[in-house]
């Protein structure tokens, strides 16, 4: 490949990267903690943390949808696709989530549960 031909493909490819990753913050804010979207990573007080993909996704779906409340279809729809899921997967991710964000369920300050209509993340959402 000739130097210029290689110089157009990289140029290519810096331009695809660009639109691909236009509009997206790589660090999220909130509370305590920041979500690194580079490096799938939530780094809060006690350090860095990795989470399982469907709680990242779960995360990330809640953070989209902040400030207002993410219904629990949409979650499911964000998160797995259209597969079927039991309502003790979503429970689950949270659970981890919650644990790794240090939240209480029946004390919320992070994720508030709102009865037959879904989730919320409570803080405020800042963009990087």
């Amino acid at each position: 490949m000739s130097d210029a031909a290689r110089q157009r493909l990289v140029a290519r490819t810096h331009a695809a990267t660009d639109r691909a990753s236009a509009g997206i913050a790589m660090h999220v804010r909130f509370g305590e903690f920041v979500l690194d979207h580079r490096r799938e990573l939530l780094i809060g007080p006690q350090g860095a943390t990795a989470l399982r993909p469907q709680v990242y996704a779960v995360l990330c779906a809640m953070i989209t949808g902040a400030p207002g409340i993410v219904a629990h279809d949409a979650l499911c729809d964000k998160v797995w696709g259209h597969r079927a899921v039991s309502r003790s997967a979503i429970a689950q991710a949270l659970r981890e989530l919650r644990r790794a964000l240090g939240d209480q369920a029946r004390q919320p300050r992070y994720i508030e549960t709102r009865q037959r209509r879904g989730y919320r993340l409570i803080p405020d959402v800042v963009c990087e």
